[in-house]
C-alpha cells in the first residue's frame, strides 16, 4: 500500500511539474486571468501593489537617492517568476506591470527580447515615471526600448548592431507610431 501511495505521489508531481505551458511563441492566445490564477499569492500581491502604485520608478529615487519601494517590488517579483511568466506579463492590462515585466525579460538576456520589443512598439499607454528626482511621463514602448538598450545595446554593441539598426529603421519609418524615441531619431 505504501509503495502504491509513493508511486501515486511521484506520478502526480511529475504531471503537475510538466503541465506549465510555454507562452513565448503564442502570447496573443493567452488568457491572462487564467494565468494569474497559477501565480503564487506573493506574486499576485506584488503585481497588484505595482499596478495600484502605478508609477515606473528607477532603483533610486528622491533627493537622497533612496531605494525605490516600487523597484524593490519589481526585484522581488523577478526573483519568484520564471522567464516564461515574465514574458507573459508583458501582455498584462497594467502598463506599469508590462513595463517592469519587459525589464525583467531583458535582464535574463532572453534571445526573444528584440521580437517582443517589436511586438510592443505600439504600446503607447502613458505611464508616470520617477528616476532620481525627475518625475515625468513616457510611453510603455519607450520604457521597453530603454530596457532593451540597457541590457543589449550598451553591454554588447557589436553583437546587437543589426537589431539596433532595424529598431532605428522601424522608429523612423513606421506610420502612426507615437513614441518619444521616434521623435528623437527624426530630429
Amino acid at each position: 500500500m505504501l509503495r502504491m501511495l509513493i508511486m501515486y505521489v511521484v506520478c502526480l508531481s511529475f504531471v503537475s511539474c510538466n503541465s506549465t505551458p510555454q507562452y513565448e511563441d503564442n502570447l496573443d492566445d493567452v488568457d491572462l486571468y487564467r494565468f494569474e490564477s497559477w501565480l503564487s499569492e506573493d506574486a499576485s500581491n506584488l503585481i497588484q501593489q505595482m499596478d495600484e502604485y502605478g508609477t515606473y520608478e528607477s532603483q533610486f529615487v528622491g533627493a537622497g537617492g533612496s531605494q525605490s519601494e516600487q523597484w524593490t517590488r519589481y526585484e522581488k517579483l523577478k526573483s519568484i517568476l520564471t522567464l516564461d511568466e515574465l514574458v507573459l506579463l508583458t501582455k498584462h492590462p497594467s502598463a506599469t506591470v508590462r513595463a517592469y515585466a519587459y525589464e525583467g525579460v531583458c535582464s535574463y538576456h532572453y534571445d526573444g527580447s528584440f521580437n517582443l520589443l517589436k511586438d510592443n512598439l505600439h504600446d503607447t499607454a502613458r505611464i508616470e515615471t520617477l528616476s532620481g528626482c525627475e518625475l515625468g511621463f513616457t510611453y510603455v514602448g519607450d520604457i521597453m526600448i530603454y530596457s532593451y538598450e540597457a541590457e543589449f545595446i550598451y553591454e554588447y554593441p557589436d553583437t546587437h548592431q543589426t537589431e539596433w539598426d532595424e529598431l532605428n529603421d522601424l522608429l523612423t519609418n513606421t506610420p502612426n507610431l507615437v513614441l518619444m524615441h521616434q521623435a528623437a531619431i527624426k530630429d
